[in-house]
């Protein structure tokens, strides 16, 4: 039974006959099936959780070019009343849980279990450790936006990776995922600052709500690297 095809059962991805033959497998295999129980529970507390907030009708922010990041902010803040806004965040926040949760464990994200908070890890965590945004990494399918200090003091970088953009600040010894949104493309071939945030205004919004000041530039980004981001 490969990661892969574990996965795509969870998922409803596979023919009939193959996803029978896996079922078969998951049931005659206690730890397998221990192991979708928690997918299954996890997806099933978000939704519930979440439900009433991705009910309500939130109107969809405009999307346009960003020339100044500083302008765009202010700019962005005027969109959607407090209300709306955290609708928006949580509503696309839960969803793109929902549909990249299984995905997550394949070495990009841990699971968290209970009260623990979602941290980056495999190739996602390597990324947010050693990328720089100024010099993006060749042949690197995650690419690394802004880099920042927050609000609560923790550095902070958003991220762009095949089917998802978010964001994680460093804490704890690792990165803690603070936001992360489901998209339909791969990352943008781009490596202006000024669209280091992408094209997702929702990520946009999170970023907005979590820094301090400006993102920090070339110079202090390999500083802030070399002090293993503290």
């Amino acid at each position: 039974m490969t990661d892969e095809k574990f996965f795509a059962w969870l998922d409803g991805e596979l023919s009939a006959a193959e996803a029978a033959e896996v079922a078969a497998e998951v049931a005659a295999d206690s730890e397998l099936a221990a192991k979708a129980e928690h997918h299954r529970a996890f997806a099933a507390r978000l939704k519930e959780a979440f439900d009433p907030v991705m009910a309500e009708a939130t109107p969809a922010p405009p999307i346009s070019t960003v020339i100044d990041f500083s302008a765009a902010r202010q700019r962005r803040r005027g969109w959607l009343p407090a209300r709306a806004q955290w609708a928006a965040l949580a509503a696309t926040l839960v969803l793109g849980l929902l549909t990249t949760s299984l995905f997550l464990e394949r070495g990009t994200l841990t699971t968290p279990h209970g009260d623990q908070p979602v941290m980056a890890g495999g190739a996602l965590g390597a990324a947010l450790d050693t990328q720089l945004a100024s010099t993006p990494a060749a042949g690197s399918a995650i690419r690394i936006g802004l880099t920042f200090r927050a609000k609560q003091g923790a550095m902070c970088r958003s991220f762009t990776q095949p089917g998802s953009s978010g964001l994680a600040c460093h804490e704890q010894g690792g990165w803690r995922v603070r936001g992360l949104f489901a998209t339909d493309g791969a990352p943008d071939g781009s490596s202006d600052y000024r669209m280091a945030a992408g094209p997702d205004p929702r990520l946009a919004t999170l970023i907005d709500e979590t820094i301090a000041g400006d993102p920090v530039d070339a110079r202090a980004e390999v500083e802030a690297r070399t002090r293993r981001w503290r």
